[in-house]
């Protein structure tokens, strides 16, 4: 079809358009997700609408099963050309050429285009394949421009191969460096990756609950952005969810590659957990890699902003009945950037927040856990 617009298609339009359309093509050219490659084609409709730009009814579709995979991959490649044609069409109405155009929106057709070409063959799925349940991960990173890119691409890399439809959830919490536009720019090259920006600074508990909050999957995992974590540990977590759905998948440090005296913090604040709020069985409170129901963590309501965060929904899973087990994980030695978990000032506020908890869940009640859709 043939779009018709009243006024020439703008510059920063050209440019968001295209921008989109590559990023939502590329995550499912390149690694067959189909979930966020269809929300970006909605968001991408939404935009034209707004711009009064008549397009057709393009949906994507999302892979529910293995087999039904390369077909869903097939139709919404299928919608995103049907999509750019109307476009294209909108531009050939109001009479613009390429040479009007952008040098950066064009490079950015030209890989749209590229992209398309590639999705002509018929989808292989990888036979790695564990689930095609919806994973959103949570990254909160604070001033991590050294390392952000390099964790973002191994979460990719890792979970095209296990989990195509995924979405990495960048939280620059405040970051003072780069890290909020090298996370921007990531989501704009790829759909899977969105960057959530809070500001000011909310510290860990408030980044990891900016990110738990812009979830959208039905399965959530957490891991820091350090590259102290090896992503390819979720894969074990990923079967046993499978497994036994509802089950949240701990993760402990089996060999802790951090300095002495932070050794010494991590298992006085185990005892004071246990102590405070009566949270046991747990090896490893604060290690940052879980996973769980995304309907198990909004049950929880958290409150917590800073260290007390794990904590707090540990001890509310436990109340609620969730079902947990624990595996050891992969710790590697911080190489780039400056931990900040170990200040003096930040050590005082956790314990203060600690307290703040306890009298805070004499009065909670265990809500019923919403069933969240099979996977």
């Amino acid at each position: 079809m043939r779009s018709e617009v009243s006024e020439p298609v703008s510059a920063s339009l050209d440019d968001a358009f295209w921008g989109l359309a590559s990023g939502g093509l590329t995550a499912l050219a390149t690694h067959g997700d189909t979930w966020a490659a269809s929300r970006r084609l909605e968001e991408i409709t939404r935009l034209l609408a707004g711009e009064n730009i008549a397009t057709g009814a393009w949906r994507g579709a999302i892979a529910r099963d293995i087999s039904e995979l390369p077909g869903a991959v097939a139709a919404t490649a299928a919608a995103y050309a049907a999509l750019i044609a109307d476009y294209r069409g909108a531009h050939d109405s109001a009479g613009q050429g390429a040479a009007e155009q952008a040098p950066a929106a064009r490079l950015l057709e030209q890989t749209c285009d590229e992209s398309l070409a590639r999705l002509a063959a018929p989808y292989e799925p990888p036979a790695t394949i564990i689930t095609l349940a919806r994973l959103s991960v949570a990254l909160p990173a604070f001033n991590e421009e050294a390392v952000i890119a390099e964790t973002v691409a191994s979460c990719v890399t890792t979970l095209a191969a296990v989990c195509p439809n995924f979405e990495i959830i960048v939280v620059d919490d405040g970051s003072l460096d780069k890290t909020g536009a090298i996370a921007d720019a990531l989501a704009r090259s790829d759909a899977s990756v969105r960057c959530v920006h809070n500001r000011p600074n909310r510290g860990y508990g408030g980044a990891l609950r900016a990110g738990f909050d812009s979830a959208e999957g039905e399965w959530l995992f957490f891991m820091d952005s350090d590259g102290q974590f090896d992503i390819r540990d979720i894969i074990r977590f990923l079967r046993v969810e499978c497994d036994t759905p509802g089950m949240a998948v701990l993760g402990y440090r089996a060999r802790r590659s951090d300095r002495f005296m932070r050794k010494v913090n991590t298992w006085g604040w185990k005892l004071a957990t246990r102590a405070l709020i009566n949270l046991r069985g747990v090896h490893d409170v604060d290690c940052a890699f879980k996973l769980f129901p995304t309907s198990a963590i909004r049950a929880c309501d958290l409150r917590s902003t800073g260290a007390t965060v794990s904590a707090e929904f540990l001890v509310k899973f436990q109340r609620m009945g969730v079902p947990m087990i624990q595996f050891p994980v992969t710790h590697l030695p911080r190489t780039k950037g400056s931990p900040t978990g170990a200040r003096p000032q930040v050590i005082i506020r956790a314990f203060k927040e600690l307290l703040a908890l306890r009298r805070a869940l004499r009065t909670w009640q265990a809500p019923a856990i919403p069933q969240a859709p099979p996977a």
